[in-house]
């Protein structure tokens, strides 16, 4: 009682602190209409579409999702209403008639519609088009009518991007690849450990008899006497298994390996070659501080290397080993402040920090992040030497000015440093009652160096795109990107156990499990999307080692609540360091989850500057457990060997058919057939029962036009797997090469039987069917592709091809729309887009369809010029609405800033159309204007024409 009497008015702070946190999240996923969280509302559920999750990145673009349902009533109800919320824009078509809606600022409110008019007795159809730009369409929806409350469910059917129709799913429920799926994973947890326990026994009989032979130096006194002054040989032991790490896995680990790896080296390709900065939005990592690329480009120059050698890789995985080894060397360093006198405790954080999976597997990629890590783990060393020691020196506080500066400059996530560090150096200056002398070399002198460093990156940023930080998920940059799921739910933040059965890509799960998976192993493949390209680890002992991590996951959490009692008891400056730094990047890091609310996005590593108070609390568990009885650290030590040795061996890469099927798979997504034929060569030399191995080989094989050897590969890799769906697939593209059109077709539906989730099996049917003039087929088979992977540009344009080859126009528009938004570059989709939309403007569906299309076209001002200018010119009066023409081709001019010619006129031919002729002359004049300055002399002609239509108050008609 009394040592809470003393300690209550700081676990109240603490909790008030916590509890703020919580709020904030809370408003930001109730309330901000750019956060992608779905809220619990009483009754009705949110239902999405189910597609086949799809590990590859979405562009930000308009796609609308269709839910339907039929109903029927006794009676015509005297009183109904439909309580709706939908992410993001919805339309209600309740039989037949578009449902007037009140008009929300926020989707995530509630909207409450009057629908007794249009009900009827007997059966009532109704269809909900919900339209999201950087996620899935969701829907919630509760409809009452008299005795029916009919909710969103997954009674409902759903259509997306004009796909097959499928029963809806539960946006609460995750979903995870399925059979066929390119990122279905073929280890299961049982699998590895049967693999994996052979060696984990061998492991534990090395760890024990080291132990055994040490047991009498395991007495804490003389155990401490034999490390105290030594304990820089256990850093130097580990410095050397690193580099030969390293020095294995550089024979067989590809060029591109590693997250967003050929952004990180085209970034340090411009600086090498421009020798200037780009600007954010100049490539997709270039939203990134330079000096990583900086400092790899002038390494590469300084070795006269270009990117493009592969010496140049090997010299930049060689800096990032190094910044890894830099980075636990600066733990050890700090331990050795924050536990003076225990070497013990020293060492065993030092193995955490060195074996930890995260740091050793993103150490083999180009990647800012072991920088950033090592750089914030040298400030924080700096700055606990400041706080501890009584008296802080210049020097001291000029090196933690520097370090903060440069990891500031490295990556913008060090900025979450700099509150916990002002904290901590103000907190010891008010304890110490200093002096202003004290201030300034203590807290104004770092502060100034860090900013003198690093400021000035920020500003030029920030004058040029109106904020000082960039990321590349933002529109500005034009590289605005989404991933699945695309959206979050409350029990993302609480659902746990998939990473202990499921490991890899278990982020799908919910952020627990994916920080788990990230942390404790390579969970994302080295941000690869599918099962054969990832990096070729152990997996069979990485998997196995999630099982093994549970015992220093939970001596970190028991040594995170012995921290937190310290501190309400006693705080200190350097733990308000650690853990007040430990808050602010958590929290940081759920809000970037909530912002960009992809599985991806769910790393660990983001937190790798936080390794050091990890490892801190690491150590207080081991201390607190440990020291209670000999045995239990004798138990904790043979644990940790274990643990240990198993992360080092799972990072092993071995010379295997795996190995050489990866590079294999890498060379020819580099456009280097010979090269990757090669290895693929190498890999069935290995195992000639690798049914991969084969596969691969075909595949590559087929490239070089060597069929007769592609096709007997494939027959081999089918007779050793004849449930496998990929080799059913390479068997039919290399009978569909060889023109066996019959016999790809009947392999290509074998590939999709044995895989629904397999996009490349329904391709290969679509291809099939299409070369035997069967598009009626096709076109069933295209929509059946959509419902696994509903964007893909590159199949909406191939089933408007074929929709449009039987005389389906509608389909067709909609197919080439959703192309020419997925893909606004491809010119061929909006060619294709305006013939199709000229057979529909001849029907008397016409202005129906156009108006559907409109709905997509909210933000592409192509789309809208072109259903504008149908709308305001056609021929055919039923296909003309000139009130609808001004809006879009206003929401046109306003996307362009009123600097687009072809825009302002279209404008002006929609104001025409409405007898605004004064208004239209305008916009055909400026029109002329822009398109003379920018030597558009086509559009100029155009608005001439417009003008002399004008001129005789007559609106423009195109010619039929």
């Amino acid at each position: 009682m009394r040592a809470f009497l003393k300690t209550w008015p700081r676990t109240i702070a603490v909790a008030a602190l916590a509890g703020a946190i919580c709020a904030g999240f809370a408003w930001v996923c109730l309330r901000d209409s750019t956060i992608n969280f779905l809220a619990h509302h009483s009754r009705g559920r949110w239902i999405i579409f189910p597609s086949a999750v799809d590990t590859l990145a979405h562009p930000v673009a308009n796609l609308d999702a269709t839910f339907r349902r039929a109903f029927v009533l006794e009676n015509r109800p005297h009183a109904a209403e439909i309580k709706i919320a939908a992410c993001k824009q919805f339309q209600i078509d309740l039989n037949g008639v578009l449902v007037d809606r009140t008009k929300t600022n926020n989707w995530k409110d509630i909207s409450t519609i009057d629908v007794a008019s249009v009900l009827r007795a007997g059966e009532n159809i109704i269809e909900v088009r919900v339209l999201n730009n950087d996620g899935p369409p969701c829907l919630w929806l509760v409809l009452t009518a008299d005795a029916l409350t009919m909710p969103s469910d997954n009674s409902w059917q759903a259509s997306l991007a004009g796909s097959a129709w499928r029963p809806a799913a539960y946006a609460s429920i995750p979903r995870f690849p399925g059979r066929g799926n390119p990122a279905a994973v073929p280890e299961k947890m049982s699998d590895s450990v049967a693999a994996a326990w052979p060696l984990w026994l061998g492991f534990a009989l090395i760890g024990a008899t080291i132990l055994a032979i040490t047991a009498r130096a395991w007495d804490r006194h003389r155990f401490t006497q034999a490390l105290s002054g030594k304990p820089q040989l256990a850093l130097l032991f580990i410095a050397g298994l690193w580099v030969l790490l390293f020095w294995n896995n550089s024979r067989w680990i590809p060029l591109y390996a590693g997250f967003d790896a050929r952004s990180h080296l085209e970034y340090i390709r411009y600086i090498q070659e421009q020798r200037t900065l780009p600007l954010p939005n100049q490539g997709f990592e270039t939203y990134q501080p330079p000096f990583y690329y900086a400092l790899s480009a002038g390494v590469l120059s300084i070795c006269r290397l270009s990117i493009d050698q592969t010496a140049a890789f090997l010299v930049l995985r060689f800096l990032t080993m190094s910044f890894g080894i830099a980075h636990f060397v600066f733990i050890f360093l700090s331990l050795c402040l924050l536990f003076p006198g225990q070497p013990r405790l020293q060492v065993v954080g030092l193995i955490l920090a060195a074996f930890v999976p995260m740091q050793i597997y993103l150490s083999h990629y180009v990647t800012n992040e072991s920088l950033v890590a090592a750089l914030a783990a040298a400030a924080i060393y700096f700055a606990l030497r400041v706080v501890i020691r009584k008296q802080s020196s210049l020097s001291d506080s000029i090196g933690l000015g520097a370090f903060l500066g440069v990891a500031v400059l490295t990556k913008a996530t060090a900025i979450l440093l700099l509150p916990a560090v002002a904290g901590a150096l103000a907190m010891k200056l008010i304890a110490n009652r200093s002096g202003a002398v004290s201030w300034v070399r203590t807290l104004i002198v770092p502060l100034s160096v860090c900013f003198l460093l690093s400021g000035w990156y920020y500003c030029w940023v920030w004058a040029r795109f109106g904020t000082p930080l960039v990321g590349n998920w933002n529109v500005t940059t034009g590289f605005a990107w989404w991933q699945d799921p695309g959206y979050h739910v409350t029990s993302d933040f609480i659902r746990f156990g998939r990473s202990l059965v499921h490991p890899l890509l278990s982020g799908l799960a919910g952020i627990p499990d994916g920080v788990y998976s990230t942390l404790w192993g390579d969970g994302l493949w080295g941000g690869l999307s599918d099962a054969v390209s990832r990096t070729p680890w152990n997996y069979s002992l990485m998997i196995g080692g999630y099982l093994l991590a549970l015992a220093p996951a939970a001596l970190i959490l028991i040594g995170a609540g012995s921290a937190l009692r310290r501190f309400l008891q006693r705080p200190s400056t350097e733990w308000f360091l650690l853990l007040g730094f430990c808050v602010i990047i958590a929290s940081a890091f759920l809000f970037l989850t909530l912002k960009v609310a992809s599985y991806a996005q769910i790393k660990a590593f983001y937190m790798l500057s936080a390794l050091l108070p990890l490892c801190s609390v690491f150590v207080l568990g081991w201390d607190l457990l440990a020291r209670r009885h000999r045995f239990l650290e004798f138990i904790c030590a043979l644990l940790l060997f274990l643990w240990a040795t198993n992360s080092y061996a799972s990072m092993w890469v071995r010379n295997s058919a795996t190995t050489h099927a990866y590079n294999a798979e890498r060379w020819a997504f580099e456009k280097k057939p010979d090269r990757a034929f090669s290895e693929a060569e190498k890999s069935v030399e290995i195992d000639p029962s690798n049914e991969t191995a084969h596969r691969v080989l075909s595949v590559t094989a087929a490239s070089l036009d060597k069929l007769v050897e592609a096709n007997e590969q494939a027959r081999r890799a089918v007779d050793l797997a004849p449930e496998n769906s990929d080799v059913h697939r390479q068997f039919s593209a290399v009978l569909l090469k060889e023109g066996n059109v019959d016999q790809a077709t009947t392999e290509a539906r074998r590939a999709i039987i044995l895989g629904p989730e397999n996009p490349g099996a329904y391709q290969m049917l679509f291809t099939c069917l299409r070369q035997s003039q069967r598009d009626n087929e096709a076109v069933n088979v295209g929509r059946d592709a959509l419902a696994v992977s509903p964007f893909d540009a590159e199949m909406h344009y191939r089933l408007g091809l074929a929709a449009g080859k039987i005389g389906d126009f509608a389909t067709a528009s909609d197919q080439f729309a959703y192309a020419m938004l997925l893909r606004p570059q491809i010119v061929e989709s909006e060619e294709k887009l305006k013939t199709a939309l000229a057979f529909v403007t001849k029907t008397s569906a016409g202005l129906l369809q156009l108006k559907k299309l409109a709905f997509l076209a909210v933000d592409s001002p192509k789309m809208l010029n072109d259903l504008a200018w149908l709308l305001a010119t056609n021929s055919d009066s039923w296909s003309r609405d000139g009130a609808e023409a001004v809006r879009l081709a206003e929401r046109a001019c306003a996307l362009t800033h009123r600097r687009d010619p072809q825009s302002l006129a279209t404008l002006a031919a929609a104001y025409a159309e409405m007898g605004r002729f004064s208004e239209a002359a305008n916009a055909a004049q400026h029109s002329i204007e822009l398109a003379e300055a920018t030597g558009e002399s086509s559009i100029a002609a155009l608005g001439r024409d417009l003008l002399v239509s004008f001129q005789a108050s007559q609106p423009y008609r195109t010619q039929p």
